[in-house]
C-alpha cells in the first residue's frame, strides 16, 4: 500500500487469474481465520461490511474516486465489467483516490513502458535529444497519480516485491508485522506518524536542504 500526500491510496491486490481460483482461495482463508477468531456472527457482519465497501453508493458517499492499475485487460469479464462502472459512477468525486493494482508488476509495467517509447522512438515520435524521466512517467499505469510519500509494507517482509519499482524511488519505506486484513486505523496512524519523524531529502543530503 502506499500513500501521498495529496490524498491518494493505492493498494495492491493479488494476480488474478481468469478462473481467479486462487483469489477465492485467499478470501476464504481469511475469512476462516476471522470466523476463528471473531465468530459466524462477525464473520457475517465482515462480508455485508466488505460488499458495502466495495459497492458504488458507498464510494459516492464518502467522495471516493475508485482508479486501477495494471494489465486489467487479462481480468474476467464480470470483473472488468463491475470495475469499469464503478470507476466511471465515481470519477467525480474528489474526496480521495483509491487505486487497486491487479494483475501488476513494477518490472512488467517498466518493460511495458520502455517497448512503447522505443516505438515511438524508432517512428520519431519521441526524440533522444529531448529524452528525460518524465517521458518514463508517462508511460507507466501511474501516469495520473502524484509521487509515492509512503510505501507501507504489511506481514513483516522486508522487501518490495515487484511493486512500483519506479515510482518509491524517493519514498519512505514503513515495516510492520500486522497483516494487511488484520491492519487497522491504529496500525495506519502509527505509519503516519513514524512517516512524520522521517526527514524527506529527495537525493540531497540534510545541509542542502
Amino acid at each position: 500500500m502506499y500513500i501521498s500526500k495529496k490524498n491518494y491510496m493505492l493498494v495492491n491486490l493479488p494476480y488474478i487469474k481468469k478462473d481467479i481460483a486462487h483469489f477465492k482461495k485467499y478470501a476464504d482463508l481469511a475469512h476462516k481465520r476471522f470466523e476463528h477468531k471473531y465468530g459466524n456472527t462477525a464473520r457475517d457482519k465482515l462480508r455485508e461490511a466488505g460488499k458495502d465497501f466495495g459497492s458504488t453508493s458507498f464510494m459516492i458517499a464518502n467522495n471516493i474516486k475508485l482508479n486501477a492499475i495494471g494489465d486489467l485487460s487479462s481480468l474476467p469479464d464480470k470483473v472488468k465489467e463491475e470495475l469499469e462502472s464503478i470507476i466511471e459512477n465515481t470519477k467525480n468525486n474528489t474526496g480521495m483516490t483509491l487505486t487497486l493494482a491487479l494483475s501488476y508488476g513494477g518490472k512488467q509495467e517498466i518493460f511495458k513502458a520502455v517497448k512503447e517509447i522505443s516505438q515511438k522512438v524508432k517512428n520519431d515520435i519521441i526524440f533522444l535529444d529531448s529524452f528525460d524521466d518524465s517521458v518514463i512517467n508517462d508511460h507507466l499505469y501511474t501516469r495520473n497519480l502524484p509521487d509515492v510519500d509512503l510505501l507501507i509494507r504489511t506481514s513483516g517482509e522486508q522487501r518490495i516485491s515487484n511493486f512500483l519499482l519506479w515510482q518509491i524511488a524517493y519514498a519512505e519505506l514503513y515495516f510492520t508485522d500486522v497483516y494487511w486484513p488484520d491492519f487497522t486505523e491504529k496500525d495506519f496512524t502509527e505509519a503516519i506518524i513514524e512517516y512524520q519523524k522521517r526527514e524527506r531529502r529527495f537525493g540531497k543530503t540534510s545541509k542542502q536542504l
